[in-house]
């Protein structure tokens, strides 16, 4: 079934998947969310203040954002944009573990948010915070007040952008990849070696052993800058299933699970 609302915006639902889709004007950008028919609301409601803190931590906790979040800061006045599809469905152009999705509403929690982080005045609010700040580090903080469909889409693409530094620490030279389903070469790099990738949150990287391709692991751009390649994970992993480090079967069976869990981003 398929109904068209004016504009830029279909609602198009079959038995499997709900399809979002928003087009800029004459037709141009555009963006689909896909929730799946077990899909279900992967947002936290922030309740209280000390909640709020434990998510977004204060200076003087000594800690910082442990996720790149997506909030969204409402009132009693306009409660519709907590079902808003392209923050419900932020995280499936992410991955599920890259945005942590939560919603608050400021008025009944902590009306002073508002003026510790200079937000302009409005019952409905989306602020993407990066990875590793505090509460009171608001001024790196991107705040989107037009909810609509293109600028939503357009908000989130650019929020997205982001510097990722891999080093070599493997100890030999290795093969360097974008990773979508199937792996893109990219490069060789020596051992030591760095390498700056502009990417998107979500998108992941591949490492191979350059003279066998084996596999030395998966890695997702998270938020994190620093990005240091070597078979650490690999080598933990395996000690907690008892398989021999090194060994051709610790390989094969890592590869395996990071396999599995990467399809989890498509």
């Amino acid at each position: 079934m398929t109904t068209t609302l004016p504009c830029w915006f279909a609602l198009i639902y079959s038995s499997a998947i709900l399809f979002i889709t928003a087009r800029g004007k004459g037709g141009s950008g555009e963006e689909i969310v896909c929730l799946y028919e077990e899909w279900s609301e992967p947002v936290e409601t922030i309740e209280n203040e000390q909640r709020l803190f434990e998510v977004i931590p204060k200076m003087e906790s000594g800690t910082a954002t442990e996720n790149t979040i997506l909030l969204h800061l409402y009132t009693d006045e306009c409660t519709e944009d907590t079902r808003h599809p392209f923050f419900v469905g932020a995280h499936y152009q992410t991955g599920p573990s890259v945005l942590h999705l939560a919603q608050l509403n400021y008025q009944q929690v902590y009306p002073q948010i508002v003026s510790d982080w200079e937000l302009p005045i409005n019952c409905s609010l989306f602020v993407f915070i990066p990875m590793s700040k505090t509460y009171e580090q608001h001024q790196d903080f991107s705040v989107l007040q037009d909810a609509r469909f293109p600028s939503f889409s357009a908000w989130i693409s650019e929020n997205r952008k982001i510097q990722a530094l891999f080093t070599n620490h493997y100890g030999k030279k290795i093969k360097f990849f974008w990773f979508e389903k199937e792996a893109k070469f990219l490069a060789e790099m020596e051992p030591y070696e760095q390498r700056d990738e502009h990417t998107f949150l979500g998108h992941i990287f591949k490492a191979t052993d350059a003279a066998d391709d084996s596999f030395i692991d998966l890695y997702l751009i998270d938020g994190q800058r620093q990005k240091p390649i070597s078979r650490d994970a690999m080598n933990e992993w395996c000690r907690s299933k008892s398989i021999a480090e090194g060994s051709k079967a610790c390989i094969a069976e890592y590869e395996a699970e990071m396999i599995d869990w990467v399809y989890k981003f498509w």
